[in-house]
């Protein structure tokens, strides 16, 4: 037998060494190949993991170089399934290789509390300087924003007398205007106003509904619409708008196509145009007295003021506010618009928020917030259930020096990302149907919203500075359109559910796929609304 193979073996050899130059190359550069990937693969993957056992497991991939780059802008959370399913689901950290970085993964909640509370080893700094450079920050006025002595003035100097860098004196700001207190006061009662106001028949967008009758019209335009429109007035006052009356959908196009800065794509002009349209009215709102524009809300007043006393340019100033209304103003549309997605698909759904919002208006046609934020047991069940089933969105660190994270070493320089939907997918913790929609889920279990698995506005010093005024805004939102509007599903109910769109990476709450919505019959209530049914 072993002589037969040899001789097949010799006979094939000099077959090969018979033939001429030209065909003998391509044949032997084929096999060189083949070999170098195999021993690069076999390296990689199999051997190296052995030799270093206390390192996080890559994920295997078959391209040298381009890694998982290609499988993970397609479809983000597929590929963050599919790695941590290879490992069996252990939920150990593993690592991912998008080019030329490595990037852990966390999926276990254990683990991703050890990165938010270590922030001297988990660094969230440079993130977020890689994040201002993307979207146009220059290399002077990121500095500037970091640099770690600045000299304030006036009532910045009073409010940081430490000093503070701008970088981490922003998140006191943000603290300040958007957590409950004093200021959080003013901005709420402008956001409720405004969305009061905004969801009376005759005032709706005229591209959302375009006459005064019975009228079909996209449930998720009307969302992004009203609260895009309520956040921009909320902190820059009406002269925004009368400077670009297109200022609103500028912004909406951009943030439909946001991932493209955030990765660095290169071909990014769906977003990059209505960036650059957005940038231009900031800066043209920049440059004018501040007398001439009144309204203007406290947070941005500060943030404008330290970053003009650091010295630094409109342009720059334009993009750090750009990018606080992105952070602020673009995930409670999405997650009203689920909300009432699966609450118009199901009867009894409808049927129970109906009821249990009634008693929140008032005979005035106000409505008492308090009850609503307090009262409402099957609103929250669902408004955390959205939340955990479409928050796509990640925390990223990078790693400053060796820290072991559970069973794993990790290494300085390399990025971690805790990938919020895979804790939410976490059977042991939310059941077996994690992938389905389920509105009595933190209603049957009250203590979910506190487990350490969930987190729908992330942790640590980076947890979601809106959260707050979201909630509020979008349970305003649900009622006026329950008990202030006549609303059904249009064409008899007869349409399919929209899908999320998973194949483009998300940055916050998922979308639905480009052409899916909920296409809802609405019309004005003549008859006053029975608050108590």
């Amino acid at each position: 037998m072993l002589g037969s193979i040899s001789n097949f073996v010799l006979d094939a050899w000099l077959d090969f060494l018979s033939l001429n130059y030209f065909l003998r190359f391509p044949i032997l550069f084929v096999v060189g190949v083949a070999l170098v990937w195999l021993s690069w693969r076999t390296w990689r993957f199999s051997i190296y993991p052995l030799l270093n056992p206390d390192e996080p497991r890559e994920v295997p991939y078959s391209i040298p170089f381009l890694g998982h780059a290609r499988s993970f802008l397609k479809n983000q959370d597929k590929a963050l399934s599919y790695g941590r399913e290879y490992f069996k689901g252990s939920r150990e950290p593993f690592a991912f290789t998008l080019g030329r970085e490595k990037l852990y993964i966390l999926t276990s909640y254990q683990d991703v509390a050890t990165a938010y509370r270590n922030t001297t080893v988990f660094d969230y700094g440079d993130v977020i300087k890689d994040l201002m450079g993307s979207f146009g920050v220059s290399p002077p006025g990121i500095d500037k924003v970091y640099h770690p002595y600045p000299e304030f003035e006036g009532d910045i100097h009073r409010y940081n007398p430490r000093p503070k860098s701008l970088f981490h004196l922003k998140s006191d700001f943000y603290h300040t205007q958007l957590h409950p207190g004093e200021q959080f006061k003013d901005i709420q009662d402008k956001f409720l106003k405004l969305i009061g106001d905004a969801m009376s028949f005759e005032n709706f967008p005229q591209d959302v509904i375009p006459s005064s009758t019975i009228n079909n019209i996209s449930l998720y335009k009307l969302c992004q619409q009203v609260f895009v429109k309520a956040g921009i007035r909320a902190f820059f006052g009406e002269r925004i708008l009368q400077i670009s009356p297109s200022f609103v959908c500028d912004f909406i196009d951009f943030d439909e196509n946001n991932w493209m800065i955030f990765y660095n794509w290169p071909d990014a002009a769906l977003a990059r145009k209505p960036k650059s349209k957005v940038l231009a009215t900031l800066e043209a709102y920049l440059k004018l007295p501040k007398a001439e524009r009144p309204g203007t809300a406290w947070l941005i007043e500060m943030m404008e003021e330290s970053q003009r006393q650091l010295g630094m340019n409109e342009a720059d100033i334009a993009v750090v506010l750009m990018m606080l209304m992105w952070v602020t103003n673009t995930n409670a549309y999405r997650v009203t618009f689920w909300m009432l997605a699966y609450a118009f698909h199901s009867r009894s759904l409808l049927s129970t928020l109906y009821a249990e919002t009634g008693p929140s208006l008032k005979a005035d046609g106000s409505i008492d917030i308090t009850y609503l934020m307090n009262q409402c047991p099957h609103l929250d069940s669902l408004w955390y259930e959205i939340l955990r089933l479409t928050n796509a969105s990640s925390a990223l660190r990078t790693v400053t020096e060796p820290t072991r994270v559970g069973t794993k070493l990790l290494k300085p320089g390399h990025k971690v990302m805790s990938p919020f939907r895979q804790l939410h997918f976490d059977e042991k913790v939310f059941g077996a149907n994690v992938g389905q929609c389920d509105p009595d889920r933190f209603f049957n279990r009250k203590d979910l919203a506190r487990h350490p698995s969930y987190k729908p506005f992330g942790g640590g010093v980076t947890k979601c500075p809106g959260r707050f005024v979201a909630h509020q805004e979008t349970y305003i939102f649900i009622t006026l359109l329950l008990h202030r509007l006549k609303a059904e599903l249009a064409n008899e109910g007869q349409q399919p559910f929209p899908r999320f769109e998973l194949d483009t990476p998300t940055t916050g709450i998922i979308s639905p796929k480009t052409g899916d919505d909920v296409v809802l019959s609405v019309s004005a209530k003549i008859e006053s609304c029975d608050c108590s049914s």
